[in-house]
């Protein structure tokens, strides 16, 4: 048969696959933020899309319906009339996650609920459009095939996504076994060799027209119906698809009633307002992170000044000091509000990693997330994410490889994760631990040691224990005060730096540079960029005899602007690798380095340091 078990085991495979996929690019979409990547979230709506209409041709009704929807949301995400955030990537993920569990129960899936998906979507959809689209969202236009035995039900919003893009629509009609069986082809092979010309708004199977699919006598078919947008015409279409003429019908006047002129004037000038709001929010994002830049270039001339006068009593100095000290204060609290969130908007990945490796590992596992009325820096919990979620997986297992009492032995329900936040005295404390496995006693703790690492490169700490009632806790101690620092992770002479980004202007690198571009005069090595030369610095402050053949032994070199003032940078990185740290106060045993202002811990472990650009730019004017 052509539609049978094994044909439905490939459905099943390859939808689970696109899924899966489908579920990590949601999670980089969301990091995206208002600037997507158009090309992105049109590879996540082409999988979709395959399984809509894998579903449509396999009969699977609420598969079909339920994919129809994801679209919708997807395709305002794809033409910027809707900011990807985290509770709107929470829907499209509560979404796949039911298509999941659709797919998985494949042939009672017609029967399962998808109301509550489908509100939140639908509601989601028409929310962005303007009061005179919001009803083409549910507004059904009823479409006969050519035998007028059936109809084709599509809403209104998506036959306008085509027509705006001047497409035709077609209806082509297909018949499954002579053109897909008996040419050996499968269903699912079919349907992506169809989508590779156009778009499969609809399909329909007709299945009460089927006689017996064992004989393959001309007289028994299995028509298949598909609503088809594409810009080709119908000629170009027939030899793509490898189509008769006759079978393909063109709707040319039936949708004329959705384009008026007036009503494309009202979605221009909403297009428009869309696009200025877009605008304004990328915009105020760039202000806000030179706001967060320039913070910090503050903060360092204020410690810069701190550390070079410690000595000094003067009470003018002093009530500079103290002014500085006040704006930066006030800078710092500005940022801080606008990048704090709430922490459970902030962390709720954590939930759905902590299920899906209970659910591939067949740890059942739920993690219960108490962190009502804490905010927190959007920055820092992003970045808390990993450590966080591999000490819980860690956890995890360890429970998993424990002697489990009787209760737990024969218990089909998820273990239960707390994961509680307080705050006191500007500070976050997290508790991690599982009130079904208290009862585990003993010393053995778990080996957290990277992901302390990760934990202390944000100026926190982790420590672990054994308590009497709740087994063992993992606590993660969070400072809600921070500064952050946008920089650029490079190495030089086997040392990390870390160079502000608000200090990079350009990057050269030194294989396309000639020793004609340089020059050394006394101590001081200058290189030729833009028909000016300017000085070029050396961060480790070694001593050279030739600094040129020194710096053409680098990878890169880095112009970086402080103010009007211009310097280079010999770096040994090649790449850039773009970096949110968190800056740490200098030990006794660097606060009277000048070229350092400030330090961080990467993941990794490795210090690295923070030059004061600043310093090295009064210095070149000097030398100068």
């Amino acid at each position: 048969m052509l539609i049978d078990v094994h044909t439905h085991k490939i459905f099943i495979e390859d939808t689970s696959h696109y899924l899966e996929e489908i579920e990590k690019d949601l999670i980089t979409l969301e990091n995206m933020g208002a600037v997507v990547d158009k090309p992105f979230v049109e590879r996540i709506f082409r999988s979709v899309h395959i399984i809509k209409n894998g579903a449509g041709l396999l009969g699977f009704s609420n598969i079909k319906e339920l994919s129809q929807k994801l679209e919708n949301v997807l395709v305002l995400i794809c033409n910027g009339e809707l900011i990807p955030n985290p509770e709107i990537i929470n829907i499209l993920l509560l979404g796949f996650d039911r298509l999941l569990e659709l797919i998985e129960k494949l042939h009672s899936s017609n029967d399962m609920d998808i109301d509550e998906q489908s509100v939140m979507l639908t509601g989601l959809t028409s929310a962005v459009l303007p009061d005179n689209k919001k009803k083409s969202v549910t507004q059904i236009r009823a479409i006969p095939l050519p035998a007028k035995k059936h109809i084709f039900n599509v809403s209104e919003f998506n036959l306008l996504q085509v027509l705006n893009q001047g497409k035709n629509i077609y209806i082509l009609e297909y018949d499954l076994i002579q053109d897909v069986q008996m040419k050996k082809i499968t269903p699912l092979n079919f349907v992506r060799f169809v989508q590779q010309h156009g778009e499969m708004i609809d399909n329909f199977l007709d299945i009460f027209s089927v006689g017996t699919l064992e004989e393959k006598t001309p007289e028994h078919v299995m028509p298949y119906y598909i609503l088809f947008a594409s810009s080709l015409t119908s000629k170009q279409l027939a030899k793509k698809l490898d189509l008769r003429p006759d079978k393909i019908y063109e709707l040319k006047d039936e949708f004329k009633d959705l384009l008026q002129p007036q009503e494309k004037n009202v979605r221009s000038q909403h297009d428009c307002h869309q696009k200025r709001e877009l605008y304004q929010s990328n915009l105020i994002k760039n202000r806000l992170k030179n706001l967060s830049d320039l913070t910090n270039e503050l903060n360092f001339a204020y410690n810069s000044l701190l550390t070079d006068n410690l000595e000094k009593k003067d009470s003018t100095f002093s009530i500079a000091l103290n002014r500085i000290n006040m704006v930066l204060t006030g800078l710092q609290q500005q940022v801080e509000i606008d990048y704090r969130i709430p922490a459970s908007e902030g962390l709720w990945k954590l939930i759905r990693i902590v299920r899906d490796y209970g659910f591939k590992c067949g740890i059942p596992a739920k993690l219960n997330i108490q962190c009502t009325g804490i905010h927190m820096d959007k920055r820092i919990t992003s970045q808390l994410i990993e450590p966080l979620s591999e000490m819980i997986i860690k956890m995890m297992d360890f429970f998993a490889n424990s002697e489990k009492s009787n209760k737990n032995q024969n218990n089909n329900e998820p273990v239960q994760i707390l994961f509680q936040m307080t705050e006191c005295d500007k500070e976050v404390t997290i508790e991690i631990y599982s009130p079904d496995y208290s009862f585990i006693k003993g010393d053995t703790l778990l080996d957290l040691v990277e992901e302390q690492k990760k934990i202390n490169a944000l100026n926190s700490e982790c420590s672990q224990n054994h308590n009497t009632e709740k087994g063992i806790v993992i606590e993660v101690k969070i400072p809600q005060s921070f500064s952050i620092l946008d920089g650029f992770n490079t190495e030089i002479d086997n040392q990390h730096y870390i160079i502000p980004n608000i200090n990079v202007k350009d990057w050269l690198f030194c294989a396309e540079i000639s020793a004609d571009d340089m020059q050394q005069k006394d101590n001081q090595c200058m290189i030729l960029y833009q028909k000016k030369w300017i000085p070029l610095v050396d961060i480790s402050k070694e001593t050279f005899q030739n600094k040129i053949k020194y710096f053409l032994n680098k990878k890169v070199i880095v112009i970086c602007e402080v103010g009007s003032q211009r310097i280079a940078v010999g770096v040994d990185t090649a790449e850039r690798f773009e970096v949110s740290v968190v800056l740490q106060p200098l030990n006794r045993h660097l606060k009277s380095n000048k070229i350092i202002i400030a330090s961080c811990l990467l993941n990794d472990g490795k210090i690295a340091f923070i030059p004061d650009m600043g310093f090295f730019a009064y210095k070149a004017i000097q030398k100068s």
